[in-house]
């Protein structure tokens, strides 16, 4: 009866860790999608010279960016709870055998592909990045020729 227990944890971790994969990508594609259609319009904007409704579009960019990171952060966060629990019933289902559960070769995988921490930061953080750089660089030049004109 306990083990029909566990093993009803672990398909239900299992189906919890496969949804929140999907939200992180997710939110990652909406991050990017946001960003060029908000950069978009913004430098439509300011070839057009008018900064003045290029500056709101960009703030509300940058806002949104850092709302969408925030969202990617927690649903990350709770993925490696998740995934931590599922470990532990992995390790109890397997522990006479020398059978590696699903989850435990992902993670071990994970950290071999992941190693370097460039790549890492690269892989969770490059779109938030690649965005607030752009906001910020568009951000500049509009104030730059706002103030000169």
């Amino acid at each position: 009866m306990a083990t029909h227990y566990i093993i009803s944890l672990y398909e239900e971790g299992s189906q919890t860790l496969r949804h929140y994969s999907k939200i992180c990508s997710q939110v990652r594609t909406l991050a990017i999608a946001q960003g060029l259609v908000v950069l978009g319009a913004s430098a439509y904007l300011t070839k057009d010279g008018l900064y003045n409704l290029s500056l709101p579009i960009i703030v509300f960019g940058l806002l949104l960016t850092g709302v969408l990171w925030a969202m990617h952060e927690n649903y990350y966060k709770h993925f490696h709870e998740i995934l931590d629990r599922v470990i532990e019933i992995e390790t109890k289902l397997f522990e006479l055998t020398e059978i590696k559960g699903i989850w435990s070769m992902y993670i071990h995988a994970k950290r071999n592909r992941t190693n370097i921490i460039t790549r890492n930061f690269v892989l969770h953080y490059g779109a938030f990045v690649l965005l607030l750089l752009s906001f910020l660089s568009l951000l500049g030049f509009n104030v730059f020729f706002y103030l000169s004109a």
